[in-house]
């Protein structure tokens, strides 16, 4: 099964990822669901035009354990979008279910798509293709930092 991600365990992105989770976790009056919340606002910087035609799909996250809940990457209208809850335009082409933790490791290059995948901690329904262009956003956001 082909990787869906690129590495980022180098790249500055993961760097700045990783020190604003330590941040949050220190600070106590940080809100829950801090890490997934700094990862989306970094992920929604990166959207635009460009990234929207080569990818043309909407994503969902549903997320289980420490920060539980919805959230959708929308690369397929406009310059893109993202945010909590489900998509506001409809149903998401691909929606990706795991552990809130798992998913910051997966946009930080700490966690390998196809092992958490075949491992169980990653569930996919929907365009499987789609999941795999997820690969557009890691490379847009490591080339631009």
């Amino acid at each position: 099964m082909p990787d869906f991600f690129l590495d980022v365990e180098d790249s500055i992105i993961a760097d700045e990822i990783i020190k604003a989770n330590k941040t949050m976790e220190s600070d106590s009056q940080a809100s829950p669901g801090g890490g997934v919340v700094a990862l989306f606002d970094t992920i929604k910087s990166f959207c635009n035009e460009e990234l929207v035609d080569s990818v043309k799909g909407v994503f969902e996250f549903q997320l289980e354990g420490k920060e539980p809940g919805v959230w959708y990457l929308d690369l397929k209208n406009n310059a893109g979008s993202a945010g909590s809850g489900s998509f506001p335009g409809g149903d998401a082409g691909c929606t990706m279910i795991l552990d809130s933790d798992d998913f910051i490791k997966l946009f930080t290059g700490q966690l390998n798509p196809t092992q958490a995948f075949m491992a169980g901690k990653l569930k996919i329904k929907g365009d499987m293709m789609m999941a795999m262009k997820l690969e557009k956003l890691m490379g847009q956001m490591k080339s631009k930092l």
